[in-house]
C-alpha cells in the first residue's frame, strides 16, 4: 500500500466516523482531503490510470474536467450545468457508479462535489496522473545494470560492494570498520545453517590468519546439510508447506496430502544441490511431465498437492491460482476472482485463464513398493500407509468457466476460457503441446521396480508353498503308515482278544446298559423299543478301550409303518487311533447277541 493510498484510507475513515457535514457557502472544500479519495474509491477502476471506460479519466482534476466520450465533465462554476454531477445523480440519463459496481455517493457527498465546482475547482498545481500499473517496475523485464564505478575501490570485494559504494557515495556515508574475526564467523554460521559455530570450529578459523580463511568456511557451510535444512525452511514459508491435517484422531484427511513430507525433502535436497531456481520451479508445476518415471522429480508437485481440499474443489483451486501467483510471481490474484483487479493490470477473465492450467489437474498417492500395507481413513477408505503424494491430469477436457462476481453457483458456461498467462506478465503468448507419457505414468504399478518387487514376491510366496505342500506330503506319509502299522497291530490284537461285551438282550443288564431316553422293553426274549423317534438310547457302562470292534443285531417289529436305525456314537473327547465302523445288521429271524471286542 502506497503512502497516497494509506492517507486516503485514513481520511475516508475520518469522513466516515465524523460524517460529511454540509458545507456553509464561506467554508471550501479541500480536494486532496474530500474530492479525490472519493473519485479513487468510487470511480478509479474504470476510469482512472488502468481503465479509462468511456475514454473518461479521474485520477486527475484535469482529466476530469476534459471529460470521455460523452462531453466535458464539467466548467468550473456551473456544477449543475455539469455532466459529472448528471451522471453522479443520475440526472444524465443512467448513474455511476453502476448498480452492482458500488454504492452510489450520499447527498453530503455530492453536496460536496456541487460546492467545489461552484466555487472554480480548485486544484494544486502541477498535479500528477497516476502511474499507469502496467509501467511499474515489478512488471518489467529485469535488466542487467552497469557496476557503477566509485572512488573507495579499496572497500569494494565485489559488484555488490560496488552497488553498496555508489550509495555510501551518494548518501555520504562511510562504510562501518570490518567486523571482528568472531563476530563475523558467527553471522556467517548463523546465516548459512541457522547454527552458532562450535568452539572447535571458532578457534580453527581464529587460528587461520589467511585471506582464503573466509572463503574456505562460506564454502564449507554452503556443502552442508545444514545449509539446505536452514533455507529450505525459508522456501517452505514461502511455498506454504504443511503436513496434513484433519482429524487425526480418526485418521480423516481434509487438508494438504499424506505423506507430503517427501516434498519437504525436495526442497531441501535441491537446495543443498544448488539446483537452479528456474528448474525448480518447473519441477513443482509439472514434474509428472518432465519425469514421469522419476519418483525423485514427480514428488516436487506435492506444491500443488499441498492445496488439496476435501470439502470443495473450488476452494482447492482458488487456493493453487492463489498460493502459485505468490510464491512465483509476486503478485495476489485473488481480487480478480470476483472483478477485474483495481489497482494491477489483472482482469477476472485473465485470472480465470490462469485457473485452467491447473483445472485438468488431481492428486493421487502412487505406492513405492509392492509390498506396501493399506490403513483406513475415516472417509477415503483403505489408503497406502506410505507412497508419494504426487499431482496428474485427470479430466484432460475439463472446462473453465467465469464465475460471475466470483460465485462458483453463477458459471458463465456460454464462454470456456483456455489456458493462457496474464497479457502484462509475458511478452508472448503461451502455447500448448501434448505430452506423451508413459504407460507407468497412468499405472504405477508397472513401474519395472515394482514389478520386479512383486516377482520376487510371487517366486518366494510360491517356494514357500512349494516347502508347505513337501512337508504336508511328508506329514501324511508319516500318518498312512502309522494308521498302516496301527490297523494291522490292531487286527491281531482283536483276533487273539476275548469278547468285551457278548449279550443276547433277554433280560435285564442294569450293571452293563443305562437306559438314556426312550421306552425299551424286555418281551419274549428280545430288547424292544417301542417309542419310536429320535435319539433312543442306551448306553453301556463299561469303558471300551479307543480301538475295538462292534456288531449288533436288529429286527423292525412292524416294517411297513417305521424306519429304523441303528448306530454306535463315540464320546467327542475320545481319541481313535484308527477308524471305527461300526456294524448294523437288519434280519427278521430271531434277535442275535450284540457283540463288541
Amino acid at each position: 500500500m502506497t503512502a497516497n493510498r494509506l492517507t486516503d484510507c485514513i481520511v475516508l475513515l475520518a469522513l466516515s466516523l465524523c460524517g460529511t457535514a454540509p458545507l456553509s457557502a464561506a467554508e471550501s472544500v479541500d480536494y486532496l482531503k474530500q474530492i479525490k479519495p472519493l473519485l479513487r474509491t468510487k470511480c478509479q477502476s474504470c476510469h482512472g490510470a488502468l481503465k479509462q471506460n468511456s475514454s473518461f479519466r479521474v485520477d486527475t482534476a484535469e482529466f476530469l474536467r476534459q471529460g470521455g466520450d460523452s462531453g466535458p465533465g464539467f466548467e468550473p462554476g456551473k456544477a449543475d450545468d455539469s455532466l459529472l454531477l448528471g451522471v453522479l445523480t443520475g440526472d444524465a440519463g443512467f448513474k455511476m457508479p453502476p448498480e452492482g459496481a458500488g454504492k452510489p455517493l450520499t447527498p453530503d457527498e455530492l453536496a460536496l462535489f456541487r460546492q467545489w465546482i461552484n466555487a472554480g475547482a480548485p486544484t494544486p498545481e502541477n498535479e500528477v496522473p497516476e502511474q499507469d500499473p502496467r509501467q511499474f517496475w515489478s512488471y518489467q523485464t529485469p535488466v542487467k545494470p552497469a557496476v557503477p564505478k566509485v572512488k573507495n575501490n579499496a572497500w569494494v570485494r565485489n559488484e555488490i560492494d560496488a552497488f553498496l559504494a555508489a550509495e555510501h557515495e551518494q548518501h555520504n556515508l562511510v562504510p562501518r570498520p570490518p567486523a571482528a574475526p568472531a563476530v563475523l564467523l558467527r553471522r556467517l554460521y548463523l546465516d548459512l545453517t541457522g547454527l552458532p559455530p562450535t568452539t572447535a570450529e571458532l578457534e580453527a578459523y581464529l587460528a587461520d590468519p589467511s585471506e582464503e580463511a573466509y572463503g574456505k568456511t562460506v564454502d564449507k557451510l554452503l556443502a552442508s546439510p545444514r545449509y539446505g535444512e536452514r533455507w529450505g525452511r525459508h522456501w517452505m514459508d514461502v511455498w506454504r508447506y504443511s503436513d496434513w491435517y484433519g482429524s487425526r484422531g480418526i485418521n480423516e484427511i481434509r487438508y494438504s496430502q499424506r505423506h507430503i513430507w517427501r516434498w519437504r525433502d525436495w526442497i531441501v535436497e535441491s537446495v543443498n544441490a544448488d539446483k537452479p531456481y528456474d528448474r525448480m520451479i518447473v519441477e513443482m508445476l509439472a514434474g509428472d511431465e518432465l519425469e514421469p518415471d522419476n519418483p525423485d522429480v514427480v514428488r516436487a508437485t506435492g506444491f500443488l498437492g499441498r492445496n488439496w481440499y476435501k470439502f470443495d474443489r473450488n476452494v482447492w483451486m482458488f487456493d493453487t491460482v492463489e498460493h502459485t501467483s505468490v510464491a512465483f510471481l509476486g503478485l495476489t490474484m485473488k481480487c480478480a476472482r470476483c472483478h477485474d483487479h483495481k489497482y494491477d493490470p489483472l482482469d477476472q477473465v485473465e485470472y480465470y485463464r490462469f485457473r485452467a492450467f491447473f483445472e485438468p489437474h488431481n492428486v493421487r498417492t502412487d505406492a513405492l513398493s509392492g509390498t506396501v500395507d493399506k490403513e483406513k481413513d475415516a472417509t477415503l477408505g483403505m489408503v497406502l500407509k506410505d507412497g508419494l503424494a504426487r499431482v496428474f491430469d485427470k479430466e484432460l477436457e475439463q472446462p473453465t468457466y467465469l464465475f460471475q462476481r466470483g460465485d462458483d453457483r453463477q458459471p458463465d458456461k456460454e464462454h470456456p476460457l483456455t489456458p493462457a498467462v496474464p497479457v502484462n506478465l509475458t511478452k508472448e503468448p503461451v502455447t500448448i503441446k501434448p505430452v506423451k507419457l508413459p504407460l507407468a505414468s497412468y499405472y504405477p504399478a508397472l513401474r519395472p521396480e515394482i514389478l520386479q518387487e512383486k516377482v520376487q514376491q510371487a517366486e518366494q510366496e510360491i517356494k514357500s508353498a512349494e516347502a508347505a505342500l513337501h512337508k504336508s506330503d511328508t506329514t501324511i506319509q508319516q500318518v498312512e503308515q502309522q494308521l498302516a502299522d496301527l490297523q494291522q497291530g490292531s487286527a491281531t490284537e482283536t483276533d487273539a482278544r476275548p469278547a468285551i461285551i457278548n449279550e443276547r438282550f433277554q433280560q435285564p443288564n442294569p450293571e452293563l446298559w443305562q437306559t438314556v431316553s426312550g421306552k425299551w422293553e424286555y418281551i419274549d426274549g428280545c430288547l424292544r423299543q417301542t417309542n419310536t423317534g429320535a435319539f433312543r438310547t442306551m448306553v453301556s457302562q463299561i469303558d471300551l478301550p479307543l480301538n475295538f470292534q462292534g456288531g449288533c443285531v436288529t429286527k423292525p417289529w412292524n416294517r411297513a409303518r417305521f424306519i429304523r436305525s441303528v448306530s454306535s456314537l463315540m464320546p467327542s473327547t475320545s481319541v481313535m487311533p484308527r477308524p471305527f465302523t461300526p456294524r448294523s445288521v437288519t434280519t427278521n429271524r430271531p434277535c442275535r447277541p450284540s457283540t463288541a471286542q
